[in-house]
């Protein structure tokens, strides 16, 4: 690091608080764990202008018979807009010092920590804009590349943070089978690597004209990376290793990948991606709509003597899924069990649909009759308990229960009918079901 107490000159009164202000940032910069290389590179201009100032005011204070007017209006036309970069820079230690790279954190928390970061950094840019104005510039013959110094340093700190989070997400432990409700071929989190690793390889080929793109880059690995901290910091957390979620990590880093690629994406386009993706981020998950769908469309595949059944559980699951306790529901083992729960209505249904096939052979299917109603017995039973955990739901499971035992004696009833119609209708007895 070049900032160093040593290299200020003492000057003079009417530099003073530029020289008190360059020994507070010496003393800051170095400590610096972000925005690390263009602090210095700041530094290093700011530190320059100070000394051509300097130089002005010693050709002022060392002329005698002739004024040295073009020496005294440069140097007092420089040294107010210089104190004014200086005090309004407010970039504080306490912000700098702490590490670019989130840490574990709930998923509003740490989309603060990457606007701040993103502010933060900005306020470095903003501060090296008005360093080739007239009045510095003037100062000096030299060809100082100001802003290209400054682009340059960016670029490092930016490709330093960049390349951490990328090594990170490629070896956090979180893997495409601890996302909740996924279909056996959905790899989204491998998915998402790969696309990191494209995005971070290919973002190293941006010049250092890029900034404002690189900035976005940053950020949105960032962005990815959420999921994975939530997911650190409440491993019961459904919400951050949830489907919903993941395929919207997963679009988000397609765009990001066409984003760096393709410099005909603009920051618009890009800041609509992230307000949509943010979001989900901050929505709560509804897991189980897509299955409460499928569950819905199996009742038609049932006959009787359980379609009458299968709809009063399908009832009792859509009192439970509209509890508001239920949807804002986080805890992992909790959803988990539920969607447990979905699938082994599912699957009850499909195999009474397959194996309780015929109305006339009653008498062949009593055992799988009997099996299959001890299991919707089973299912109800465990219904009944998670319906008992939502103080919301409360009264109504007398209602869902009524309402099963209605479709359990139209079951019963006009299977029963049915059987007594074909012993008085012989040709009835003969006919089968085209389904």
């Amino acid at each position: 690091m070049s900032t160093n107490l040593q290299a200020i000159k003492p000057g003079y009164p009417a530099s003073a608080l530029l020289n008190v202000l360059l020994q507070h940032y010496a003393t800051d910069f170095p400590k610096y764990t972000r925005n690390v290389n263009i602090s210095d590179e700041l530094w290093k201009h700011w530190n320059n202008i100070y000394e051509d100032i300097l130089t002005h005011i010693d050709k002022v204070e060392a002329a005698e018979a002739d004024p040295e007017w073009d020496a005294f209006d440069k140097y007092t036309n420089a040294i107010g807009p210089l104190e004014t970069i200086l005090l309004e820079l407010e970039t504080h230690l306490s912000i700098n010092e702490v590490s670019p790279i989130p840490e574990p954190n709930g998923v509003s928390p740490l989309i603060t920590f990457m606007l701040q970061w993103l502010e933060n950094r900005q306020k470095f840019i903003n501060a090296g804009e008005p360093l080739e104005k007239e009045h510095f510039t003037g100062l000096t013959d030299a060809q100082r590349a100001v802003q290209t110094d400054l682009r340059r340093a960016l670029k490092v700190d930016d490709e330093t943070v960049l390349g951490q989070l990328a090594n990170l997400i490629a070896q956090h432990g979180l893997q495409d089978d601890a996302i909740l409700e996924r279909g056996p071929n959905d790899k989204f989190v491998s998915t998402v690597r790969d696309h990191v690793q494209t995005a971070q390889t290919d973002a190293q080929n941006f010049e250092a004209d890029d900034f404002d793109r690189m900035g976005k880059v940053v950020f949105a690995i960032m962005a990815i990376y959420i999921p994975f901290l939530a997911h650190d910091d409440d491993k019961d957390n459904a919400h951050v290793i949830s489907t919903k979620l993941w395929k919207a990590v997963q679009v988000f880093a397609e765009f990001l990948v066409e984003f760096v690629k393709n410099k005909a994406v603009t920051i618009d386009t890009f800041n609509e991606k992230w307000a949509v993706y943010e979001k989900v981020l901050l929505d709560e998950v509804d897991a189980f709509a897509l299955q409460m769908v499928t569950l819905m469309r199996l009742a038609s595949k049932v006959r009787r003597p359980f379609f009458g059944r299968t709809v009063g559980v399908i009832k009792m699951w859509q009192a439970l899924t509209s509890s508001k306790e239920l949807q804002a529901e986080k805890a992992a083992t909790r959803r988990a069990t539920l969607s447990q729960l979905l699938v082994d209505t599912m699957a009850e249904f499909e195999k009474t649909g397959k194996e309780v096939t015929a109305f006339s052979k009653v008498d062949t299917l009593e055992a799988t009759i009997a099996e299959r109603k001890e299991g919707y017995t089973n299912l109800v039973g465990r219904i009944k308990s998670e319906v008992d955990t939502y103080s919301d739901l409360g009264g109504k499971w007398e209602k869902l229960e009524t309402a099963y035992g209605n479709g359990v004696a139209v079951d019963d009833e006009n299977l029963k009918k049915f059987l007594q119609f074909i012993q008085t209708n012989e040709s009835a007895a003969l006919l089968t079901s085209p389904v």
